[in-house]
């Protein structure tokens, strides 16, 4: 960790140096030790993706979206060299558009004609090409919560055509639950219903079992969809007390 850390600031400070601003090196020095590693995937063979953040992240599912929390490290294995570094608004904004446009390299997919789907970067990247106009506070929150994903845990997150908002439309505050990236409480969320986009018509919906009889359970419940086939499973968790 102290070798990787000592590559990120050296980094930094030569960015900084390379544009005279030697001084903003300074400024930034506790933040960047500050920073613990989150989430690290094998690109290809010669390429990490690392991501890295402060510890008061950790169990959030967004980060402050006024304020770039996320720092990604793209390291190069052969060199044990950091050659790139994602650290602020735009640069996070450029790396969503990267991962939009190469999803199949990320989720190490080689056939050309599956494609993932990733309902929260494709609604972002909607909302920065104007397709989906926004304001400038919701835009940031779709940004950070895409680039969030990243690096991606490809055998965790589903690829079900059922989530594309482009053929279904369903209560996106739920998605967390239906990609597999986090369980949400059953009380708060229990029915989640998918209407046709085509149609207009309520296709199916997906309940998580019957409610407990004292309405105050703090059960959670997550889904697993199949990659392709009209399957589901619901994973539901009940604590112990």
């Amino acid at each position: 960790y102290e070798g990787l850390m000592q590559q990120i600031l050296t980094f930094v400070y030569r960015r900084e140096a390379r544009h005279g601003r030697v001084q903003q090196f300074y400024k930034v020095f506790r933040k960047y030790c500050g920073l613990v590693v989150f989430k690290v995937q094998l690109l290809d063979e010669q390429h990490m993706l690392i991501r890295l953040g402060p510890s008061e992240c950790a169990g959030r599912l967004l980060p402050d979206p006024s304020q770039p929390s996320w720092v990604f490290a793209l390291f190069h294995i052969p060199t044990g060299k950091i050659i790139a570094l994602v650290d602020s608004r735009g640069a996070l904004t450029g790396l969503l558009m990267l991962y939009y446009r190469r999803m199949n390299q990320f989720w190490h997919i080689r056939d050309t004609l599956i494609r993932p789907i990733d309902p929260e970067a494709t609604n972002a990247v909607h909302s920065i090409t104007g397709e989906r106009p926004v304001q400038p506070l919701f835009l940031n929150r779709a940004v950070s919560g895409a680039v969030a994903g990243l690096p991606v845990s490809s055998q965790d997150r589903n690829l079900s055509p059922f989530l594309n908002p482009a053929l279904y439309s369903y209560d996106e505050r739920k998605l967390t639950a239906l990609d597999g990236s986090r369980p949400l409480s059953c009380p708060e969320y229990p029915t989640i219903k998918f209407t046709s986009r085509r149609k207009r018509a309520l296709k199916f919906k997906l309940t998580p079992g019957p409610p407990e009889p004292s309405g105050r359970s703090k059960k959670s419940v997550q889904f697993l969809f199949h990659p392709w086939a009209a399957f589901v499973i619901s994973v539901q968790n009940t604590p112990l007390h």
